[in-house]
């Protein structure tokens, strides 16, 4: 697109779908910014300085283009909850102090948060901050971390409109307990200088943990992630990625052409990146790593939170996923749109019917006659076909189809058994261990983990 075009676009997704401008982006100095690092931050203090240390590890080049946004936020409902907001506005406090270049005046006890504050200030990362927490400032209470990500993301367009520029080239989102390495930074901006992709994901890993049942259940957590994008992969769908808040990062013009980021309460950063690869395919930096948090918590619906608090409530041999065989099931599914794109509805459904009916019972209950009626009058070029069949059958519809098979046809199975049957099928194999014994010791089940995760950066 070109930089006209871009910078019209830009300015036309600022008017109609900006974040209220009642939430204002504090900085220093702007000059020569050509990425932003946009953090949610919500009762974070004894996390986000270890985070902000981490990215001020990285090359000093690479800190002099990048603005680090910390969105501190809570809902108006949490006003009930003092220590949280005591939290934020404590957090609020260190943040401006480091916008205008000082340590900030600390009581006892806080030798590690002072020691973080002065390298990172010491080191030149450039921070920013957005209050939306203070009274009159806070998000409604339908809102959580999509709001909270959109705004620190559309202030920084906005920002960089105003100095009659181009927008940031990257926006890159990460949590405010989450961990980077020292080529973050410059692994991110040379993907985007080496390729043409619109959003990329990066590889992540979650923390250690000195508890041994959260080790375990953020170790079956993990494998449970990669199982499933495993399966897609196999299955050849092109929205085989991880949907990891901390792992997304996106052009510019890409987050604008998508209309920025979602804003439901829970699963925002599975729709955003749904979206994102309807735009383009969806890139994969394994260059470096993002290190998620692996601590239990409720604070919202999914995620890996949540999720380890699921996993330590189970008996050890009950984490169960889906059946291998759906993937089966849908490999043939894309490969008969792959196959033949120009067939009338009809046609397809008797096809998918040899798959198994319940396939097309799916397919009828999200309207696919309707929908491929409408998409073929648009066009009978094959290719064109083929990609607006997967932005029609996208990765939520494909996860809608692995939900429907898992609960009508294929119950869910044990999770090591299972895995064992879908690396063979992806011809990556891993002999070493008895995958069948559900109680296998944490060691092993921690070597497959490493095996899984050495896989996807080979």
């Amino acid at each position: 697109m070109a930089v006209e075009s871009i910078e019209k676009a830009s300015a036309s997704y600022l008017l109609k779908h900006a974040a209220d401008v009642k939430w204002r982006l504090e900085h220093g100095d702007l000059g020569g910014i050509r990425q932003a690092v946009i953090i949610p931050v919500r009762a974070e203090k004894e996390y986000l300085f270890g985070t902000l240390f981490a990215l001020a590890s990285n090359a000093r080049h690479d800190l002099d283009q990048t603005l680090v946004v910390c969105v501190v936020n809570n809902r108006e409902i949490d006003w009930n909850d003092r220590e949280l907001i005591s939290d934020n506005q404590m957090t609020l406090a260190y943040l401006r102090a480091m916008v205008a270049g000082f340590v900030p005046d600390f009581s006892a006890g806080n030798e590690v948060t002072i020691e973080y504050i002065s390298g990172i200030l010491r080191n030149g990362l450039r921070i920013a901050c957005v209050d939306a927490s203070s009274s009159g400032l806070t998000l409604s209470d339908r809102d959580g971390v999509g709001m909270a990500r959109k705004i620190g993301m559309d202030r920084t367009l906005e920002i960089m409109a105003h100095q009659d520029r181009l927008s940031p080239d990257t926006l890159i989102c990460l949590d405010a307990d989450t961990l980077v390495e020292d080529n973050y930074l410059s692994s991110i901006g040379q993907f985007y200088l080496n390729h043409n992709n619109p959003a990329a994901v990066v590889s992540f890993a979650h923390q250690d943990s000195r508890d041994g049942d959260i080790l375990e259940a953020i170790t079956r957590y993990e494998i449970f992630l990669r199982y499933y994008t495993i399966g897609l992969r196999y299955a050849g769908s092109p929205y085989a990625f991880y949907s990891i808040g901390s792992t997304i990062t996106c052009k510019a013009s890409s987050y604008v052409a998508v209309h920025g980021m979602s804003l439901k309460q829970a699963g925002e950063d599975f729709y955003f990146l749904n979206k994102l690869a309807k735009n383009g395919p969806m890139g994969h930096i394994t260059s470096t790593t993002v290190h998620p948090s692996s601590r239990p918590s409720s604070r919202v619906p999914f995620g890996t939170g949540p999720a380890v608090q699921r996993f330590l409530s189970q008996r050890p041999d009950k984490s169960t996923v889906y059946h291998p065989e759906i993937f089966d099931m849908l490999k043939k599914v894309l490969e008969c749109i792959k196959r033949n794109p120009v067939q009338c509805p009809a046609e397809i459904l008797k096809e998918l019917r040899q798959i198994h009916p319940a396939v097309v019972d799916f397919f009828n209950s999200q309207r696919f006659s309707a929908s491929w009626e409408h998409i073929r009058s648009n066009s009978g070029n094959p290719a064109v076909l083929r990609r607006h069949f997967h932005i029609w059958f996208d990765g939520f519809r494909t996860l809608k189809l692995v939900h429907y098979l898992s609960d009508n046809v294929l119950p869910k199975q044990e999770l090591f058994s299972s895995l064992k049957i879908l690396l063979n099928k992806s011809n990556a194999p891993f002999k070493e261990l008895d995958f069948a014994n559900p109680r296998m010791m944490l060691a092993d089940q921690i070597a497959i983990l490493e095996h899984l995760r050495e896989l996807e950066i080979s």
